[in-house]
């Protein structure tokens, strides 16, 4: 079951981080960056050999040295260590500059999260195999809480009060609203490059999508962008969640097993 306290712990290191002044932010970003990475990267690997050692089972004889040899090598580890990179990367950076009526709708996950793992467990629990549910659980709340943090923040994104940028070019826009106050070179040019997405996004909504007649394929490639960002950040904060309570358990389990061999 997942531990409804380490799901709140989590999300309460991404408040701490964001309501941290800056200067704090600049010398905690590597450090947060590493353990959010190394959390995610954790289940990201297990999934993944999980999921090896499952399709080799369907056609190799477990004495097979195959087995061993097919396992998830170290370009399988190298991929899921970037894309672990990445999500923590994309999960701090959007919630240092995401709106109050955004992280809103990422703390419903707290609630979302445990009530996704009710209905999973009473609908097909009793039909995994044990060895597998842990893991495939983990799997299947990413997906399904990455779907409905999806529609939830593309809502709020299109109701949350926005500037004004009817009627103005892309690059009016940007100069105006581009914030360049952050004096860390590394992290302020992360900062403004997500804001310049953001922006892009509140431009595009406001001049195309309400006028798809004459945008054309410029309002869905605006749709189109608006649902990618908003699935990148709801992916990066269903990894981190679940993540955690998954290391969280596993460290339980190992303490438990630890204390009933001694």
């Amino acid at each position: 079951m997942l531990s409804l306290l380490a799901l709140v712990a989590a999300f309460a290191d991404l408040l701490i981080w964001r309501f941290l002044p800056s200067g704090w932010q600049d010398w905690l970003f590597f450090p947060l960056l590493f353990f959010i990475t190394w959390v995610i990267f954790n289940l990201r690997l297990d999934l993944a050999r999980q999921k090896r050692q499952v399709w080799l089972a369907q056609y190799l004889n477990a004495e097979s040295s195959l087995v061993r040899r097919l396992q998830v090598g170290w370009l399988g580890v190298i991929s899921q260590l970037l894309a672990s990179l990445l999500l923590a990367l994309l999960l701090l950076l959007q919630v240092l500059l995401i709106s109050p009526w955004l992280l809103l709708v990422l703390a419903s996950s707290l609630l979302v999260l445990p009530t996704l793992e009710k209905i999973l467990s009473e609908r097909l629990g009793a039909a995994i195999q044990p060895a597998y549910r842990k893991l495939l659980f983990c799997r299947w709340l990413v997906s399904a809480n990455t779907l409905v943090l999806t529609l939830l923040l593309m809502l709020a994104f299109i109701y949350q009060p926005q500037p004004w940028l009817v009627g103005k070019s892309w690059s009016q826009a940007m100069a105006e609203h581009l914030d360049v106050s952050r004096t860390a070179e590394l992290l302020g040019f992360l900062e403004r490059s997500v804001q310049l997405l953001d922006l892009t996004q509140k431009w595009a909504l406001q001049n195309f999508v309400g006028n798809l007649e004459q945008a054309g394929w410029l309002g869905l490639l605006t749709w189109l962008l608006l649902a990618g960002v908003m699935a990148s950040l709801a992916l990066a904060t269903s990894y981190w969640l679940v993540a955690a309570d998954y290391l969280i358990r596993g460290l339980d389990d190992k303490q438990s097993t630890d204390t009933e061999h001694s």
